[in-house]
């Protein structure tokens, strides 16, 4: 995280039930009056505040309050966020076939905003499960509890496409370097593939592999510090530069430079790489 000192992020590996529908669970806190920060195109996130307040805005969007447990849609790119004081928060990033289990609605609705997780899940149930995180004290605590809740719901929820959501997630994770092979995998054609790409990320195949090549280039730049562009399969630096001002939130040059920015992105502590915030 750059920019706070008083702003302390922690993250927590998911049950073995869990991983591959939650890349990690996490506690947010902060102590200051005032923050922002840029967050990387991430996949969606249940995001929920417990005191203070969140304010996020995506790309050219208006501001949307955050100040109770909500659904942070996926992201096509960077978003900005401003916090409160004493800023209490947990939640959790998602896989694609997380998001199917755990979410269940049509990503291109939700994509680049946030959604009320009551209208969702029911206001009593996330109302319950808010004030019991609130109770507890201990923040490993309060992560143990969101992870057990969210173990019980994939129970609960049954998902016919689960298998199609975990070839997707597979297919990112390889590079993302042919949609032949991601209609392969799912035995669909391109046009089908397309549909369930943009029902369960917001979007189009090729987005989302111009998105996690970002990602991906600024994990590899976070390990070693130094990088060409056909290093990171790039055609050209100019097109780095575009890709990575739009998912990553800043230039290579000024990602490289940043200590704190890099950190997020290399440190073996953190259990999943969708989550960063690297803008102060």
């Amino acid at each position: 995280m750059l920019g706070d000192a008083g702003q302390a992020l922690r993250y927590y590996a998911p049950s073995a039930p869990l991983v591959r529908y939650i890349t990690n669970i996490f506690v947010w806190t902060g102590e200051r009056t005032a923050f922002t920060a840029w967050m990387p195109a991430i996949e969606g996130q249940i995001f929920i505040c417990l005191g203070g307040s969140v304010t996020v805005r995506f790309a050219h969007g208006p501001d949307f309050p955050v100040d109770r447990p909500m659904l942070v849609g996926p992201m096509a790119g960077t978003m900005h966020m401003d916090t409160g004081p004493a800023l209490v928060a947990v939640g959790a990033g998602m896989t694609a076939a997380g998001y199917l289990r755990l979410i269940g609605a049509d990503a291109t609705g939700v994509i680049d905003r946030t959604t009320d997780l009551g209208g969702l899940w029911g206001d009593q149930t996330v109302q319950q499960l808010r004030q019991r995180l609130i109770d507890l004290t201990c923040h490993d605590a309060r992560a143990a509890l969101l992870g057990r809740w969210l173990q019980r719901r994939l129970v609960w929820r049954e998902a016919a496409d689960d298998w199609r959501a975990l070839a997707l997630d597979r297919w990112l994770a390889r590079g993302a370097t042919s949609l032949d092979s991601l209609c392969r995998d799912l035995s669909l054609s391109h046009r089908q593939a397309a549909r369930l790409a943009a029902t369960m990320h917001g979007m189009s195949p090729k987005s989302l592999a111009m998105r996690e090549r970002a990602l991906r280039a600024a994990r590899a730049l976070a390990a070693s510090g130094r990088g060409t562009a056909s290093d990171h399969q790039y055609a050209d630096q100019s097109h780095m530069i575009r890709d990575f001002k739009r998912f990553i939130g800043s230039t290579p040059r000024h990602f490289v430079e940043t200590p704190v920015a890099r950190h997020v992105f290399e440190d073996p502590e953190r259990v999943g790489t969708s989550i960063a915030i690297i803008g102060g």
